[in-house]
């Protein structure tokens, strides 16, 4: 039987099971979004954990233990690695994570969300050394990070996340929630579709930063506003992806003034998006590395990785 290591991550919308043997490979990759109404911006954490309730028992049962021998498991638990960092959701994968361990008498490790994402994003770029810096744009966070053993804020948003504007403007605009994918291929085809390239933006919107932090409900107020009396969702959209690539390579560039590292490690639904990655450009001073494509939304590689590192010590 071939011994391997459990993930599990329970997000605010997405369940998420992964299985790696030990050297790394990838047995199991499967997730199941939380289901959202139509004009919803998102789920109470109570209906998110029922859900994840009714989900992580199917995943589970996809791991054939006729053929694998499970030696350790590792779940999510919070939303950050530090003191107080708490969402209900995360109880889902803890709490199955210490069963599951202790009816299989195996080894249980935990880590935080945000270790997860990152350590995710480490599965296609194994050159990155510590110290380095990450960014995680997700649903409900934006921060810099710097990467030096512990984890530890360089910069963030002070107010909204680039996933909250973008989720907020697409359910505004009749999208289904979440809207990253379909803000991100109406600016992908606006800005580089070959039949477009004479598009322009009017009126540049003003950057609000300050040393590293960011304030973007302003610009969800403009933009909300613009649509109201355009109604173009191709147009906003490009909007919205635009000033996203623009904001976060000066966040990145200040990053870099304040932390003098170079290596940045872009993480995070927000991440996985065609249009940033096709898009942003930096000095040549700056290396930017994106988490593979599937591995930047919310999974639980992280974990079982987490947990690999920590069984083979």
């Amino acid at each position: 039987m071939q011994k391997i290591i459990i993930g599990l991550d329970t997000s605010c919308y997405t369940t998420s099971i992964a299985a790696i043997n030990l050297k790394g490979d990838i047995i199991l990759d499967e997730r199941i979004m939380l289901d959202v109404q139509k004009s919803k911006k998102g789920l109470r954490q109570s209906q998110a954990v029922f859900m994840h309730l009714m989900n992580i028992e199917k995943l589970i049962d996809k791991i054939d233990s006729n053929k694998y021998e499970i030696v350790a498991i590792c779940g999510s638990k919070s939303p950050r690695d530090i003191k107080d960092s708490y969402m209900p959701v995360f109880n889902v994968s803890k709490i199955f994570a210490k069963s599951i361990a202790l009816f299989r008498d195996v080894k249980l490790y935990h880590c935080s969300h945000q270790q997860n994402h990152i350590r995710a994003g480490l599965y296609n770029n194994k050159e990155l050394k510590e110290p380095y810096m990450a960014i995680q744009i997700s649903g409900g966070t934006l921060e810099i990070l710097r990467v030096d053993k512990d984890i530890s804020i360089s910069g963030k948003t002070l107010d909204i996340s680039y996933g909250q504007l973008i989720d907020r403007l697409g359910v505004l605009m009749g999208f289904d929630f979440p809207s990253g994918k379909y803000l991100d291929n109406l600016a992908y085809d606006y800005f580089l579709d070959s039949n477009n390239k004479n598009r322009v933006l009017r009126n540049k919107e003003k950057i609000s930063i300050k040393d590293v932090d960011i304030n973007l409900s302003g610009i969800e107020t403009k933009l909300k506003k613009e649509y109201d009396e355009c109604k173009d969702k191709e147009y906003i959209s490009a909007k919205v992806m635009n000033y996203i690539k623009e904001s976060l390579s000066k966040l990145i560039e200040k990053s870099y003034e304040k932390e003098k590292l170079n290596d940045f490690l872009i993480v995070g639904g927000v991440s996985s998006s065609k249009f940033l990655r096709n898009e942003i450009k930096l000095d040549s001073n700056i290396n930017l590395y994106f988490a593979k494509q599937e591995f930047s939304s919310d999974n639980a590689l992280g974990c079982a990785l987490i947990g690999l590192d920590k069984y083979l010590g």
